[in-house]
């Protein structure tokens, strides 16, 4: 079943599946989104932004992963690929390293739970 009532503020997640209201606390929200077609909730947290956590969280609320941006990279939003956006994740990542003023997206590998480089979006 998918999300209900989705609402966010700073430091609470909530949401209504199966009927029943989830509540997950983290530090500091700057984005979340559900991905009704990978069924999981991405949160990025975390107040300074070269420590920020892309965390995946089961609709139940169960935390699934906990994952550093890539090297050289900070999480700076979530999207979606395609028109949908219950369409396939997109996590952008902004280049610390050279500053070169564009962002870099990938997604989470639903096996192995590690980034996944996607091709530029348009």
């Amino acid at each position: 079943m998918a999300i209900q009532e989705f609402s966010k503020n700073s430091d609470v997640l909530c949401w209504k599946h199966d009927g029943k209201l989830v509540e997950v606390q983290f530090e500091s929200i700057k984005d979340a989104q559900y991905y009704k077609n990978e069924n999981v909730v991405l949160v990025i947290s975390g107040a300074n932004p070269t420590q920020r956590k892309l965390i995946g969280v089961h609709p139940g609320g169960e935390i699934l992963y906990i994952l550093d941006p890539p090297e050289n990279y900070c999480f700076y939003y979530l999207t979606s690929i395609g028109e949908d956006d219950e369409e396939e994740m997109a996590i952008a990542c902004l280049d610390t390293a050279n500053a070169r003023g564009f962002d870099e997206f990938f997604k989470v590998d639903p096996t192995s739970k590690k980034l996944v480089r996607q091709s530029r979006k348009n």
